[in-house]
């Protein structure tokens, strides 16, 4: 068993970093309403960290979930906020990397790649993280953001509502849509397609503030019989959810590797602070209260860095597995959020929120990895329910 990380790897880590400190290293950058970080974001473009599973022939970088993994870590552990705006700007491509056609690919992903559209997927449930509760919500007639979309000529009349995560209105999203209402199964009545938000019918409403503290705003769109092509679906007709949760298993990945790198953000910035405080009779770091605080949350952080990296490792060697994917979520979640509030602590409180310091810019981004308490609980019986079923839960889950 190797740990060890490829030359290749080691220098996309190390150039995630010092693009990262070099760009957005001062927390006090922060991002008001409405707000992109146009110019920061196109030199994450050039330099190939947006979209890095896009294929080489498409304008991309094509690399891994691994790869995807460590740029995240380094972003996030410098600055969360923008590390946030820069790399969700392609959120959803790997649906179209996976599934999409050549001429799908060519539209949809250099854009992307280059610097010169941005893209998001809208597959939720209102206050559903997850999107784990979709058949239910079919079957029950509650899927409010879910669109109704019919058939009509050479292609889909679309209806409906659909929510994305930011402030800013994409050039296009992928949305979840009803397609075929009267399916003997709800997993079969739902299709990928792809909206351009320019589109007559198309209306983005004002962000809105979200209810999960520290959340970034939700922003709605409302599709009022928006015409599209056929061309515009994301593979298979009537298999979109299969399709959103074998994206979802990489998508939850790329969120554990978010609150990694935002607990080791914490730790950092303890560590320096703890180093450059002097006690009442010796440095600060020499109490051993505080050391040994401070050596417990390195643990829980690589145990949390051990549990992603496989989990990115194994979808790369095409062994997708959804309960490694859900713990890595859950041991990542929960440890950023002790990592920031012990970090908080060990800057004295106050001194946390100070201009200086601002260890407390990581707790909201900390709480939106770890997401709600439903969420939570949803994601505790994913697992519990994949260790009952065994192997055989887990590719019947994979396979929708």
């Amino acid at each position: 068993m190797n740990f060890e990380l490829t030359d290749e790897q080691k220098d996309i880590k190390d150039a995630a970093r010092k693009f990262a400190e070099g760009e957005f290293a001062d927390l006090k950058a922060e991002l008001s309403g409405g707000e992109f970080p146009w110019d920061i974001w196109k030199k994450a473009c050039e330099l190939g960290f947006v979209g890095i599973a896009i294929p080489e022939e498409y304008g991309g970088a094509g690399l891994g979930t691994l790869e995807n993994v460590l740029v995240v870590e380094e972003m996030y552990r410098v600055n969360p906020g923008l590390a946030g705006a820069v790399m969700l700007s392609a959120y959803g491509s790997e649906l179209i990397v996976k599934f999409g056609g050549g001429s799908q690919k060519e539209k949809y992903l250099r854009p992307l790649a280059e610097g010169r559209a941005l893209m998001s997927f809208s597959y939720i449930d209102a206050g559903d993280e997850e999107g784990e509760r979709i058949t239910d919500d079919m079957q029950s007639g509650g899927a409010e953001y879910i669109p109704m979309a019919e058939q009509s000529g050479e292609g889909w009349v679309i209806s409906g509502e659909v929510l994305i995560a930011g402030e800013v209105v994409p050039n296009y999203a992928a949305a979840l849509c009803l397609t075929n209402p009267n399916a003997e199964h709800a997993d079969k009545q739902l299709s990928i397609i792809m909206v351009e938000t320019d589109r007559e019918g198309c209306t983005p409403h004002e962000p809105a503030a979200n209810c999960i503290n520290g959340a970034p705003p939700t922003l709605r769109i409302s599709l009022n019989n928006v015409g599209v092509p056929s061309e515009n679906v994301i593979g298979i007709e009537d298999n979109g959810f299969e399709q959103t949760a074998q994206f979802l298993n990489i998508s939850m990945i790329k969120t554990a590797a978010q609150a990694v790198g935002t607990a080791q953000g914490a730790l950092d910035r303890s560590i320096k602070y703890i180093k450059e405080r002097e006690g009442l009779s010796q440095p600060t770091w020499h109490y051993q209260r505080t050391s040994l605080k401070l050596a417990e949350i390195a643990a829980e952080v690589e145990a949390a860095r051990l549990l992603t990296h496989k989990a990115a490792w194994t979808a790369d060697h095409g062994r997708p597995n959804p309960m490694l994917t859900a713990m890595a979520r859950w041991k990542a979640g929960q440890t950023a959020i002790n990592a920031v509030e012990e970090a908080v602590m060990l800057h004295e409180g106050v001194w946390g929120h100070l201009e200086d310091y601002r260890v407390e810019k990581f707790m909201k981004d900390a709480k939106i990895a770890h997401r709600s308490p439903r969420a939570a609980s949803t994601r505790d019986i994913k697992i519990s329910d994949l260790l009952y079923e065994g192997a055989a839960g887990m590719q019947k889950y994979m396979n929708g």
